[in-house]
């Protein structure tokens, strides 16, 4: 993993040595003359910034060959734990494609298949009175309120994915222009991945959607895993926690999609490297 702490002092001794050697050169500029003290001190500020590189360099080396061992270790670490099973994600944040592919392949090394990938982004288009009303039409609701019609979409849309009888209703809703879908929808799920956590702070919609979304997923008796990338900038880890789920809060890094499989696979917990985390990964079960 990145030491972030190592590479913040990194660049504040930087900074220093260059801030010091603006105040050595305006002095020499005023003066005209290096003294053999100034000379000795440039010298070794030149000599610690050379270590400085090196030892950076060094470290670079060393997370690369950090990552490379753990990407490597996964298969290892969760093959078999989820075989045979069928898994849904459903992004309501910001999540980049790398790590949902990332995930894809874990979730099949593990033995699982991802069945389906479905994209929610408050107010699912709902604002839009057209598509209000197209979707109040299809959902057997016209003349309803945005916030009904909202919490009737989230429902649908849970009991769908878990079910796996009703793939016909998510096409309507994603032709309306509510959702967005990707993959099949005709086998039940035996696990729900949902990917939260925003960029901008202007957009963050739990209350609005993953709250009933998750409650929708609860009350069909199956409840999901809350996850989002070590990078976002507004986390929902906190949230998800508040409606007694099991979070991930590094799905971008190799350990991350090894602890997701692990939850998924029945050992529930909060994992990851942020401060509302118990621990990095799961505590592997005694034989």
């Amino acid at each position: 993993m990145f030491d972030f702490k190592y590479h913040i002092v990194s660049l504040v001794a930087v900074f220093l040595a260059l801030g010091i050697g603006v105040v050595m050169g305006s002095m020499t500029a005023e003066r005209g003359v290096v003294t053999t003290q100034e000379k000795s001190l440039i010298a070794t500020m030149e000599k610690d910034f050379e270590n400085l590189r090196a030892t950076n360099k060094e470290q670079a080396a060393i997370i690369a060959a950090d990552i490379a061992y753990t990407d490597a270790s996964l298969p290892l670490l969760v093959r078999g734990k989820l075989t045979g099973k069928s898994i849904a994600v459903v992004v309501t944040g910001d999540v980049e494609a790398p790590t949902l592919k990332g995930l894809k392949a874990a979730l099949e090394k593990a033995g699982a298949t991802q069945a389906s990938v479905t994209y929610l982004a408050a107010p699912l288009g709902l604002d839009n009175k057209d598509i209000l009303a197209k979707v109040a039409a299809l959902l057997g609701v016209p003349g309803q309120s945005q916030a009904v019609v909202n919490s009737k979409v989230l429902a649908v849309t849970a009991r769908a994915i878990v079910t796996g009888s009703d793939g016909a209703a998510l096409t309507s809703l994603a032709d309306a222009g509510a959702i967005k879908t990707s993959g099949v929808y005709t086998s039940p799920a035996n696990g729900v991945i949902i990917i939260g956590g925003a960029e901008n702070g202007k957009y963050l919609k739990f209350a609005e959607l993953d709250a009933p979304l998750i409650k929708a997923f609860q009350a069909t008796g199956l409840s999901p895993v809350g996850a989002e990338s070590a990078t976002v900038k507004n986390s929902y880890i906190k949230d998800y926690q508040s409606l007694n789920l099991s979070t991930v809060d590094n799905l971008d890094e190799a350990a991350g999609r090894v602890s997701v499989i692990l939850v998924l696979s029945g050992e529930p917990g909060h994992f990851g490297a942020k401060a509302t985390a118990d621990s990095l990964l799961p505590t592997p079960k005694s034989p």
